[in-house]
């Protein structure tokens, strides 16, 4: 049976650029060619014929082809990613050269480390870029290190860390869902708590722990807490720089659902991660999944869609697989439509979407 659009097919490829691979869905070969992901998954992939999830060229030579058909092809540069031009180059500082000596010197003066959590793998790599920024190269452990040990904990996991938190013979600074829903609870037993965005908090609280100054607001202690006085600009940093991570392109929510923090993490007004900016980042991956609370919000006030952004952002990244509404960037059920489902089957890879529920 010939293969034509619109049929979905589960492809294996290696992608060589001169000989050298840049893509592939065997693990082996990216371990062999020193282009392993660990947060790729590996194996063979599904696709939808006609919706621009792989190259063009590539995507022209399996239609007409039959089902377990093996083979090579060559494809020009107008069907792949386009002819180079210089006139497109950027640059991007690789060190920490362009950062002031008084950063510089921090990251040699006070060693700065990330306490791993599988749960928060995400936020240590938008927490870690964030940090970069500033001048502090977070170090991941798998305890407690002096001089500084960061944890984000969650509800469930909060009670297998909490005796090590105390414990240890280092400062500690706590953050995550349940740290900032009880900060009082948690500043029992740890010397920091970052309530509520860290990207602005963390850096500002190492310096004034290198520093000798007080705790920045955004942060609780045994002796109080003062709330922050500003909201994270997504653009203002990146959300993931050595340590790869999921794309977050959305923070806020102006609902209410009980079993959820997001409001009460980020506020109820929805902020976005400009197009320019979700594209350059993304291009880095080639299975692209995002975190936001309500995926097909993006763009919006959360309660009056616009998924005409929606649509000019998943244009953007035509020629990738793109997971959109699925688990970490899931969507409300009232936002599900045959127009946004009808985006998700015209330009995404994922055949299911993820929602929420609240009962009671």
């Amino acid at each position: 049976m010939a293969l034509q659009e619109g049929d979905f097919v589960r492809i294996r490829y290696t992608g060589r650029i001169g000989g050298d691979v840049f893509d592939t869905t065997d693990e082996e070969i990216a371990k062999e060619e020193d282009v392993y992901n660990q947060m790729a998954e590996y194996g063979p992939v599904t696709i939808r014929l006609g919706s621009h999830h792989i190259l063009a060229g590539l995507e022209e030579e399996l239609i007409g082809k039959e089902v377990g058909t093996e083979g090579e092809v060559e494809i020009p540069p107008e069907k792949a990613f386009g002819e180079h031009d210089e006139n497109e180059v950027r640059s991007f500082p690789v060190s920490l050269n362009a950062l002031s000596t008084r950063h510089a010197r921090k990251t040699r003066d006070m060693r700065v480390y990330w306490r791993y959590i599988p749960q928060a793998r995400n936020t240590l790599a938008a927490l870690a870029a964030a940090c970069e920024v500033h001048g502090y190269e977070l170090d991941v452990a798998d305890g407690p290190r002096p001089d500084v040990t960061i944890y984000s904990l969650n509800s469930i996991n909060e009670r297998v860390y909490r005796d090590e938190i105390a414990r240890a013979d280092c400062i500690t600074i706590v953050g995550g869902p349940h740290a900032s829903a009880c900060y009082g609870e948690v500043a029992e037993y740890a010397d920091y708590v970052v309530v509520g965005e860290g990207e602005y908090t963390l850096p500002a609280l190492l310096a004034a722990i290198e520093d000798g100054r007080n705790a920045p607001p955004g942060v609780a202690t045994s002796a109080g807490y003062t709330p922050a006085q500003h909201t994270v600009l997504l653009d203002g940093y990146p959300p993931f720089s050595r340590i790869k991570g999921f794309v977050e392109i959305t923070r806020g929510c102006p609902f209410s659902c009980g079993y959820c923090q997001t409001p009460r993490l980020f506020g109820r007004c929805m902020r976005h991660r400009s197009i320019d900016e979700i594209v350059r980042h993304a291009s880095r991956y080639r299975d692209v999944r995002f975190v936001a609370p309500n995926a097909f919000a993006y763009g919006s006030d959360g309660i009056h869609l616009r998924l005409d952004r929606v649509e000019r952002l998943l244009r953007q990244l035509d020629g990738r697989r793109v997971f959109f509404g699925t688990f970490p960037g899931e969507v409300r059920p009232e936002c599900i439509s045959r127009e946004s489902l009808e985006l998700v089957t015209g330009h995404c890879a994922n055949t299911r979407l993820h929602f929420g529920a609240q009962s009671g």
